[in-house]
């Protein structure tokens, strides 16, 4: 167990380690497939199609902006959308060099505090609850997808499922019980004060959950939308599987790719698409085909929002633009 986590802590430290290991995954699937049916997949897409869905990816990911921007201003609030914009689409860059799909959020968030730092624990805890709904949403789907296409599912499937949503629950329950828990007065007062702090943002939160449930609505209505975008990009390339199949498969994917140990979950999501889907029928060539497709759609997305983020960062905002609270309002706070 040491040695798996010894193994576990370098991959995460080392972007050549987490490189290689999504080569090596991506070597072991190309030997295995003919790679002649690949070109023959790929010229299936039209260059109008491609660009329409690069073009919902985008869109998809302005309200995953709004969606974010919302969440870190749970406490005394103090960032608008514009800025929040660039930052979260830094962050959609970063994704493509960091440790799984949620690489990213940490860098959004350091941009996002170090324009404001005197909301820092307002933008982490609204992160991590962002990358949490978005968690949620996905164990939603899934359960939708498994709740429509039973057929497709063992009771090891059904297991792995059920795991996913008590992990889920867990989280919110430890959450639940460090706001209500009282803190120990040997706690360093520095400290207490940063979880006093954390503690005020969340009960906020918890007695005006407007905020939280709009986030999770926003965070279905993106991860529904690229499922959706998935299932027809799939059905270009002839696969013709019921939409509950895709929302259930395509979650299941993501949620893997989520584990530090691969270069933007690259390799890891292509394979996981091959098991998860193969249980339906579909051939490893077209489930890694579909994966490949997803991740060039990734780096054409996260690119544009490096571009938009190095371009925006050139203009020099203004105050109300940039939204950050004056020092009178945190004086008065």
């Amino acid at each position: 167990m040491q040695y798996l986590l010894g193994v576990f802590k370098s991959l995460w430290q080392k972007p050549l380690a987490r490189a290689l290991t999504s080569i090596l995954i991506l070597g072991v699937l190309f030997t295995q497939l003919p790679i002649a049916e690949f070109g023959q997949t790929f010229s299936k897409i039209s260059f109008t199609l491609w660009g329409l869905v690069v073009t919902v990816f985008i869109l998809g990911h302005l309200v995953g902006a709004a969606k974010w921007n919302v969440l870190i201003n749970i406490g005394q609030g103090g960032f608008s959308y514009l800025p929040t914009v660039r930052y979260y689409f830094a962050g959609l860059f970063a994704n493509l060099f960091l440790p799984s799909i949620a690489g990213g959020d940490v860098v959004r968030a350091g941009l996002a505090i170090r324009q404001n730092s005197m909301e820092k624990e307002a933008v982490v805890l609204g992160s991590l609850l962002d990358r949490f709904l978005d968690m949620v949403a996905l164990a939603l789907l899934i359960m939708f997808g498994a709740l429509f296409s039973p057929l497709g599912l063992g009771v090891e499937d059904r297991w792995r499922i059920l795991w996913v949503c008590i992990l889920l629950a867990s989280l919110f329950i430890g959450v639940l019980l460090f706001v209500v828990v009282p803190i120990p007065s040997s706690t360093p007062a520095k400290v207490l004060a940063i979880i006093e702090r954390v503690r005020s943002i969340l009960r906020q939160l918890f007695l005006r959950p407007q905020k939280a449930i709009l986030g999770l609505f926003l965070a279905l209505l993106i991860q529904g939308t690229f499922v959706v975008i998935n299932a027809f990009l799939a059905k270009h390339i002839g696969l013709d599987l019921p939409l509950a199949v895709w929302f259930l498969a395509w979650p299941l994917a993501k949620l893997t790719a989520t584990l530090p140990i691969s270069l933007g979950g690259l390799g890891v999501r292509e394979a996981a698409l091959s098991i998860f889907l193969g249980k339906f029928g579909v051939s490893m060539v077209a489930a890694v085909s579909l994966g490949l497709m997803w991740q060039a759609v990734l780096i054409c997305g996260g690119g544009l929002g490096g571009i938009y983020y190095i371009i925006a960062s050139h203009q020099l905002p203004t105050a109300q633009e940039l939204g950050v609270a004056t020092k009178e309002k945190h004086e008065d706070a």
